[in-house]
């Protein structure tokens, strides 16, 4: 053990702790000499008060007794020490392997977010799936990754209602109210996403897309049924 580790035990120990100590180390020395006395003492002598011949078996027996029992003790408190440090490094490892997982997991985020904001559709499908994949191993982010895929899915169909609207008012078209058309393919990946999750999950964390308007929009052979 290091002098810096040593200094942050003793700092660690009360002071009632080191009385305890001293008292316990004094009561020791003074059992370890007298003790035999004090409790075989009827044993040592005879009825004259001369130490019988047995008396330094029988006072190197009891130190012995003694010297073993506090062994012992010490032995059980080492066990239990050593117990106790293992039990607490095993917690430090555990709340560093949460937090090292819990910042790749926020880097993993990051990424996959600003992929969400590309210009390439490959990219923005790998963002989708990659939220989908931090969806699955974190349940803390549950929650947020539903909110950031919905939101994304109503603002690329509301963008979508908006370009639709604006070349139809060029082209002086007309389109029937109930004419279906097909979502991009991101748009479609965000919603099979959120649409595959568990039940559990689903009603959980209902996805928000309302004011999308979803009937206006060709969905055939997807899960969008379940977001709902």
């Amino acid at each position: 053990m290091t002098t810096e580790n040593s200094a942050t035990v003793k700092r660690r120990l009360p002071w009632w702790a080191w009385a305890c100590g001293i008292v316990g180390a004094g009561a020791f020395i003074a059992a370890l000499i007298w003790g035999p006395w004090w409790i075989e003492g009827r044993h040592l002598r005879d009825k004259h008060g001369n130490l019988v011949s047995s008396a330094g078996i029988i006072v190197t027996g009891f130190r012995t007794m003694l010297i073993a029992i506090v062994a012992g003790i010490f032995t059980a408190l080492g066990l239990w020490y050593t117990h106790q440090n293992h039990q607490h490094t095993v917690e430090k490892d555990r709340i560093q392997a949460d937090l090292t997982r819990e910042d790749q997991v926020t880097g993993r985020y990051v990424e996959a977010v600003k992929l969400l904001a590309s210009e390439k559709l490959h990219e923005r499908l790998g963002g989708i799936y990659a939220l989908e994949r931090i969806l699955k191993d974190s349940d803390r982010d549950h929650p947020t990754i539903v909110e950031v895929l919905s939101a994304f899915t109503r603002t690329k169909l509301r963008e979508a209602e908006d370009e639709r609207g604006r070349n139809g008012a060029d082209d002086g078209e007309t389109h029937e109210a109930n004419e279906l058309r097909a979502p991009s393919e991101d748009v479609k990946a965000a919603l099979t996403v959120l649409a595959r999750r568990d039940p559990e999950q689903r009603q959980a964390v209902p996805t928000q897309i309302s004011g999308a308007q979803l009937s206006l929009h060709d969905l055939r052979g997807h899960l969008i049924w379940r977001v709902r």
